[in-house]
């Protein structure tokens, strides 16, 4: 099969964190293997609004995407710019990007790094596209007529093997973990390498218009880097409520950690939706990972599975965490996390 292989990157609105490259790479390095396994290019599609005077950007690669791109060699690099995109809704994205396929002959893959909007993307433009939409993709194999999908499952301790048809479109998201396992020199990409354009859209191409209207944007300030922090205290419904989050504070300022949550924690208005970890929320792979009060739900440890040391404190010596843990420490955490702060005040108090 011969086609194209798409990795699709949304421009962002002032800067690319390390976070968002990695996903960038991750859905470049998935599109690679793609083109390898079912033939044809590789190329990278910006999807962007454009400029808020309503002029054109310019037709070449930005600074930022030619560090994205590294040594890796990709056919064309498209810029695919419409005001809908402004929105910054999965509903008007995926009217784009749709109409944008269908303008387009032969391509057989998208490919998303994985966060909360391309979740959303991914199942929309499965919907609009007739395609298999398919989230969390570590790899893609060829096979007697038909294509293995491999993702994991139930917290990452299992892969699961996914049997799609050959001639089938793929919508996939794919985690940073592609990127870093894969990860090459790197390199600012040379421009002259791939062909550059701006991809047109006409409007009779699309078949709805978004069913959402942004009616106010708030900035909520930086949002945490948890996806790159080296140290995380995480709290679950265990602390007991909000009111105790003061006592995990203290334990993150002694470690020199981010706070973080769980899914249970996020919904009920203790943290902000940027401190969830989970697979629906980030995904952190620090060194060291502090679990308080945090049972150990699947889709929990799927967000912590990368992390190098795990210690969890919970008063069920049956909590799943426990399994995922390198240290576990069974009790009362409002009397044990107290206790570690003293330690590490008085630690850090001594001279070297």
């Amino acid at each position: 099969m011969s086609g194209k292989s798409w990795a699709v990157w949304l421009a962002p609105d002032v800067e690319v964190s390390a976070t968002a490259a990695s996903r960038m790479m991750a859905s470049l390095r998935m599109a690679q293997s793609a083109a390898a396994v079912r033939g044809g290019n590789v190329e990278v599609v910006l999807a962007e609004a454009p400029r808020p005077d309503g002029t054109r950007h310019p037709t070449r690669v930005p600074a930022w995407a030619k560090e994205c791109l590294g040594d890796s060699v990709v056919s064309r690099f498209s810029r695919l710019e419409h005001p809908l995109l402004a929105l910054r809704t999965p509903g008007a994205t995926a009217t784009v990007l749709a109409a944008a396929v269908e303008h387009t002959d032969g391509v057989h893959t998208l490919c998303l790094g994985h966060d909360y909007e391309a979740v959303d993307l991914c199942g929309l433009l499965g919907r609009r596209l007739g395609a298999a939409a398919i989230t969390a993709v570590n790899e893609i194999r060829g096979g007697a007529g038909d294509l293995r999908v491999i993702r994991p499952v139930h917290g990452g301790r299992f892969l699961a093997e996914l049997r799609v048809p050959g001639d089938a479109m793929l919508v996939l998201t794919v985690p940073r973990s592609v990127a870093a396992s894969s990860r090459q020199p790197a390199q600012i990409a040379d421009e002259n390498r791939c062909e550059v354009e701006t991809l047109e859209v006409e409007a009779s191409l699309f078949r709805s218009l978004p069913d959402r209207e942004v009616l106010a944007i708030e900035e909520s300030g930086s949002p945490p880097e948890l996806a790159t922090a080296e140290r995380i205290v995480a709290v679950g419904r265990g602390l007991g409520g909000p009111e105790h989050l003061g006592l995990a504070r203290q334990l993150a300022t002694a470690l020199g950690a981010e706070i973080a949550g769980s899914r249970p924690v996020v919904d009920s208005g203790w943290l902000p939706a940027d401190r969830q970890v989970g697979s629906s929320g980030q995904t952190v792979n620090p060194t060291l990972y502090v679990a308080l009060g945090i049972s150990g739900a699947a889709q929990h440890l799927e967000g912590m599975s990368g992390s190098r040391c795990v210690v969890a404190i919970n008063r069920d010596p049956e909590a799943p965490i426990f399994r995922s843990a390198r240290y576990g420490i069974v009790g009362d955490l409002h009397a044990v996390v107290p206790a570690l702060i003293a330690a590490l005040v008085e630690d850090q108090g001594e001279p070297t």
